[in-house]
This record gives C-alpha cells, structure tokens and sequence, in this order.
C-alpha cells in the first residue's frame, strides 16, 4: 500500500517522518498534526466529513478524492491548509486545531461542513514496511522515510532528505539546494527529476547512459566525474551531472559546463557506484 504524506503549501518549513514501527492513522496525526495522510480508497466523489475530535478543541476532517488545488479552513479563520495535489482515490485524513465549522475549496466546488463531536480513534495501520510518497513544503524541509521504496520531494527550499532502507526516489521539480543524506546506489536508489521543470533536459521515461564527462552529447547522458573534467566540457546537450570530486548532483542549463554556470542540486551522501539505473527524467 502506497501511503502519501503531505505539507501544506502554506507551510513555510516542516519536519515529517514516515513510521519508522508500526502505529495508527489516530496516533499517527496526533504525532505530526501538519501533515495530511492520504490513504487509497475505491470510493468516489470528492466530499468533506467530519471525523470527530481529540481534544475539546480541535477536529479531524476527511478530504475524499481532493482535486487539484484543495483548500481546507476554519470558519471564520484560526487554521487554514492548502494542498497543490493530493494523489487521486484516496482518503485524505487532517488534524485541524479550531473545534469549528470547515470549509473544502477544490476546483469542483466548496463544500461546508459542522464538525463532529464524536472521538477519533480511527486505526487503521500505518506500518515501516509500507511505501511512502512524502511530499514537502516551500519552506526548508526535513522529510525521512521509512523502510520499503519511497518517494520524497522537498519541493521549494533548501531541504534535508532521508530515504532509509530500500529502492527510494528523491524527486527534484524546483532549484533549492537539497541534502540527500543516504543514497544507496546498491539499494537501487533514484534521484528522479521533473523534466517539465528543468530546461532542455531528456523527456521523462527516456532511456539513459551514464559515464566520463568526455563523452557527454545527448541531453539522454549523465556525466559522473570529477569537477575538473566536468568543467571541461563547454558544449553538448547534457544538461545533469554528478560531481565525485565533492559529491553534488548538478544541472546546467545551456550544456556549457565551462563557465560557472552550473547549479548544485543536491548535496549527497553517497554509498555504492552510480550508474544509469540510478537516474531517471519523470
């Protein structure tokens, strides 16, 4: 089972953690109440419900099918969450602080809804050996998985990504400056890069090649090598690079290495040999 994790867009810095033991959705949101969990469903239409509380003071909502862009707040002000796209069939569970009415704003429409008096103690399991989709916000993340394949992406800021154990993918879409802090080549891992957000790179799902900066041409190509011989290179369609003088992930965005203009991506971590199957373009 695929669990997605989410920050609110409207976060400006946030810790998450996948379960690193077994726990519940009504513990789990108690521990990291920021956090809207997404668990699959096969139920349709988008609705809000109110799930009931904890505490005198707060609630519990549920998001079924989110689209888009969804909006979530109280009545009247006090909390208010936002989410650029919480994944298709799932239930989205949010711990909200304000006892009060809610409103859900998607693109279909706004709903409203009186929250519950009833008492959270939903259970259903979160384990260490699910997969993990965490997704973070525009501020300067700290976001770690868990103990399956999981997916992270920090999304805006300077963020600190942890896989743990398993085949992880660490997902780039914006131009901060991330730490990777144990990628495992052996384990399998990924650094999988939006194409749509970088200019001239490969097409998502195109086969690629990895090696000496030498041989850089196509923008299918990855260069693994030294700074030196990276910066040597002052033409060519490869536009990604992984530095092993100092281990950083880089993006060029002109292929013209030789002139400064490369940006780190990340800094890494880095156990095993990279090879191709280390990298995609999503």
């Amino acid at each position: 089972m695929v669990i997605t994790l989410t920050a609110s867009t409207l976060s400006s810095g946030i810790s998450i953690n996948a379960p690193t033991h077994s726990t519940t959705l009504a513990e789990y949101l108690q521990t990291i109440p920021k956090v809207a969990v997404s668990l699959p469903t096969t139920a349709t239409g988008t609705l809000l419900t109110a799930m009931g509380r904890y505490t005198a003071n707060d609630s519990v909502w549920r998001i079924r099918n989110g689209i888009g862009l969804s909006k979530l707040s109280a009545y009247g002000g006090g909390f208010t969450a936002q989410y650029d796209s919480l994944p298709t069939a799932t239930d989205t569970f949010v711990l909200s602080p304000i006892f009060k009415t809610h409103v859900l704003e998607t693109a279909g429409g706004t709903l409203v809804k009186a929250a519950g008096t009833q008492i959270f103690n939903n259970s259903s399991p979160l384990n260490d050996t699910d997969q993990y989709t965490i997704n973070g916000s525009n501020g300067n993340d700290t976001l770690s998985g868990a103990n399956a394949a999981d997916t992270i992406e920090g999304k805006g800021g300077n963020d600190t990504l942890t896989g743990g154990s398993g085949s992880d993918h660490f997902v780039f879409s914006h131009q901060g400056v991330d730490v990777i802090t144990d990628f495992s080549a052996s384990d399998n891992d990924v650094f999988a890069i939006k194409s749509a957000n970088y200019d001239a790179v490969a097409a998502p799902n195109t086969p690629l090649t990895t090696g000496e900066a030498l041989n850089a041409q196509a923008n299918s190509y990855i260069m693994i090598d030294t700074s030196e011989k990276i910066a040597s290179v002052s033409s060519g369609n490869s536009r990604l690079a992984y530095n092993t003088s100092n281990n950083t992930l880089l993006y060029d965005n002109d292929g013209n290495w030789s002139n400064g203009g490369a940006m780190v991506m990340a800094n890494v971590t880095l156990t095993g040999n990279l090879s191709a199957n280390n990298f995609s373009f999503i």
